[in-house]
């Protein structure tokens, strides 16, 4: 049961902030949308790694986080791409196109570990 609720934790999270932060975006107000995504990236990073250290996951739970959050941190990257070289709007964006680096790094760093915990540890053991 509350393997459940972490992984629909995970998957709300996710969908909540896509949505948030298109919607944002689509209104033109790039720096908000960067600090959104930066807080939904670290509610994410924390719930993958720290939260529920010790609880066994199923095969399906590791394979959706692990496709959500990389999926999440694909995004990011693409987003802040088109923010940084202009492509977008025309404009250049650098501090906004950085947070959302910074959040997806933070992202990847955060489905590492979590690749790490997960999976590698236990085929060693």
């Amino acid at each position: 049961m509350r393997n459940g609720v972490y992984l629909t934790l995970i998957l709300f999270l996710g969908t909540l902030g896509y949505q948030a932060v298109q919607s944002i975006l689509s209104s033109n107000n790039m720096l908000l949308g960067g600090v959104i995504f930066l807080l939904i990236s670290l509610a994410i990073g924390f719930f993958a790694t720290h939260y529920k250290k010790r609880v066994e996951l199923s095969i399906a739970q590791k394979a959706i986080n692990i496709g959500l959050i990389g999926l999440f941190a694909l995004y990011g990257i693409f987003t802040a791409v088109s923010l940084l070289t202009g492509a977008s709007i025309g404009m250049v964006y650098s501090v906004e196109g950085i947070l959302f680096l910074v959040a997806s790094a933070i992202l990847l760093y955060s489905l590492g570990l979590f690749i790490k915990d997960k999976l590698y540890h236990q085929n060693i053991a």
